[in-house]
């Protein structure tokens, strides 16, 4: 089950560094065999669907997402809620810190990623319904991963140069890279840099995925280091054939394998985030998929 190695590693502590023989991997916290059983069965569940390529590729990527589009996302995001199914993510995160109570001006949320990356691609999707379910999200485009590396256009988005508002949660986002490893975006400096080197390090994560992204942290309890889903799951279905699947899920239909796995993770996001902003608001916090999805949670 090994990923081809990636010829370049994008990491923001040392900048563009050549591949150093440790690979890039979507499990880099699920470093045991129930993680790698896991692996195995979401690959055997993958569904398919017209992949993203060619002009229309093209066309969208580093445009804005239209308006019509955000609202379609924002009600999916609400619509989702309830769903209970899925299977936990591949990277299982870890908790950090059992510290109670809500942080004055909502906890933080950091992300750290970049645009060429196929994991971090799969994890915007996740993201992206978190966020939109505590507050407005705008300045968002179209954005695949590199071309050249493995899962190749991976159709997603990009928070380079987005904006976020909410009264419940304050969201950090570093795109270190763009679509290609050596061209550097958003350099990772103060907090969040702190914040990346306390906790993408031992002994929250293994030697070997040090490091690497994304990476998530929320509120200083739980970190993930790892997407939640596998990007070969969404790597040939284009941006409105996620949207199509996220919005028949909202009307009460079933889930594949791939539109299960994005709820599933943004659920469980949703709960990490509800747990440490004493859960508000109430009705996402108390939504079925939400309750469910605490016992997803890093213990």
């Amino acid at each position: 089950m090994a990923a081809r190695a990636n010829p370049w590693i994008a990491s923001p502590l040392t900048g563009f560094d050549a591949y150093r023989g440790r690979g890039w991997r979507a499990f880099a916290l699920a470093a045991t065999a129930l993680a790698l059983a896991a692996m195995v069965a979401v690959r055997a569940l993958q569904g398919g669907g017209g992949a993203a390529t060619g002009g229309a590729l093209s066309a969208r990527i580093g445009s804005a997402v239209p308006q019509a589009f955000m609202s379609r996302l924002r009600d999916a995001a609400f619509g989702t809620l309830d769903y209970t199914g899925g299977a936990d993510p591949v990277s299982l995160g870890v908790r950090v810190s059992r510290a109670a109570g809500a942080v004055v001006d909502g906890p933080r949320m950091l992300y750290v990623g970049a645009e060429f990356c196929p994991y971090c691609a799969a994890e915007r999707w996740s993201l992206v319904l978190t966020l939109l379910r505590f507050g407005r999200l705008s300045g968002l485009r179209y954005m695949a991963s590199s071309a050249t590396d493995q899962f190749p256009n991976t159709p997603t988005f990009t928070f380079y140069g987005a904006d976020y508002t909410s009264p419940y949660l304050r969201f950090t986002s570093v795109e270190t890279a763009g679509r290609s490893p050596t061209t550097p975006l958003q350099p990772l400096r103060g907090q969040p840099l702190k914040t990346f080197r306390k906790y993408d390090n031992t002994p929250y994560v293994p030697s070997q995925a040090a490091g690497q992204i994304p990476f998530l942290d929320v509120a200083d309890r739980y970190v993930w280091v790892g997407a939640p889903l596998l990007p070969d799951q969404i790597q040939h279905e284009t941006w409105d054939q996620i949207l199509r699947g996220l919005a028949a899920v909202g009307r009460g239909g079933s889930a594949n394998a791939n539109i299960g796995s994005i709820v599933r993770a943004a659920n469980i996001f949703t709960a990490a985030v509800c747990s440490a902003d004493g859960g508000q608001p109430a009705a996402v916090c108390s939504a079925p998929g939400v309750v469910a999805a605490k016992g997803g949670l890093p213990r």
